[in-house]
């Protein structure tokens, strides 16, 4: 009997909480990014080969547009794929709160898309990044991303799961 009990004080956090649902959890999470990671690393490497073969202005617009393109299409799948995942209770709050900052993000990038799409020179894409607030709505949109994910990270942390889920 004391080992039956002994193995389920094991399997809890002093709160009571599931310790292996929540490690099952940030597994799942960081697989999820995994899986995405890689559309984001392509369209980057595309956008940087564009810029390091000096290929023109025109060139090096259509890369950036369409890094954001990708960045928001892979930012939107991989929060539906992250929304299907049901958090241990305990960590609901952090996990939506990851979701509404890479929806602001992504909302960032297409915001710009949508203004820029028909730009063919560096004034007409700033001009559209000025038309969307592009800078501070980035930079806001980043630190909201940074905060929930440190606080994503925190969780993980404190629930000795040993795993970079940012």
């Amino acid at each position: 009997m004391l080992l039956a009990l002994a193995a389920v004080a094991a399997g809890c956090d002093s709160d009571g909480s599931d310790g292996r649902a929540r490690e099952e959890y940030f597994e799942e999470i960081v697989g999820i990014a995994s899986e995405h990671q890689g559309t984001v690393e392509a369209a980057q490497a595309t956008y940087d080969a564009v810029l390091a073969a000096n290929l023109g202005e025109e060139e090096e617009i259509k890369a950036f547009l369409l890094l954001l393109e990708r960045s928001s299409k892979s930012i939107r799948a991989e929060t539906a794929d992250r929304e299907k995942v049901e958090p241990p209770e305990e960590i609901e709050e952090a996990h939506l709160d990851l979701l509404a900052a890479a929806r602001v993000l992504a909302k960032v990038y297409e915001d710009v898309l949508e203004g820029a799409s028909d730009a063919m020179t560096a004034s007409e894409l700033q001009q559209a990044l000025q038309a969307v607030d592009y800078g501070p709505r980035l930079e806001e949109a980043q630190g909201q991303a940074e905060q929930a994910c440190t606080r994503f990270q925190a969780l993980a942390d404190e629930s000795g799961i040993e795993t970079e889920v940012c």
